[in-house]
């Protein structure tokens, strides 16, 4: 058995990558030589369909776009507050976003985000403390769509 899993790309392209027993996921099963395969459709123009000459993990491709569409506010909202409100400890930003999100969630993106976003130091009693990097890049907002 193996599996074809698909995940969107930009300007109307999906990318379909073939996935099979010897990745040693617990559900393939093989009976065949599989070679590792992806390719690229085209959904808004020609139907065309282009066989990529690397191999492309959409599975863990999919998992990190969702992740950076959960996370993607909370990163907008944390640098935001440090920008006007300079310098926090890590309990104050997790105090301050108290019931908008989840502080496993703001302390993954702190963490994930030094260096690229903000910096950090340790402040009085090992606090760590974190900064804006003035003119960072911020992924975008997410977009609402409307039903009509």
């Amino acid at each position: 058995m193996a599996l074809l899993h698909a995940v969107k790309g930009n300007y109307g392209e999906v990318t379909t990558s073939l996935y099979w027993a010897d990745q040693g996921l617990s559900w393939g099963k093989s009976r065949a030589m599989v070679q590792p395969m992806t390719w690229t459709i085209d959904v808004e123009e020609n139907r065309a369909v282009a066989e990529s000459n690397e191999w492309v993990d959409t599975l863990q491709e999919s998992k990190e776009k969702r992740e950076s569409m959960r996370t993607a506010d909370v990163i907008r909202e944390v640098y935001f507050k440090l920008s006007r409100m300079g310098p926090m400890n890590q309990t104050n930003v997790i105090e301050s976003m108290n019931g908008i999100h989840g502080e496993r969630v703001i302390k993954r993106v702190l963490t994930a985000q030094v260096g690229k976003t903000w910096i950090v130091h340790k402040g009085e009693h090992n606090a760590y403390i974190y900064s804006h990097i003035p003119g960072a890049e911020l992924p975008p907002p997410k977009s609402v769509k409307w039903k009509q």
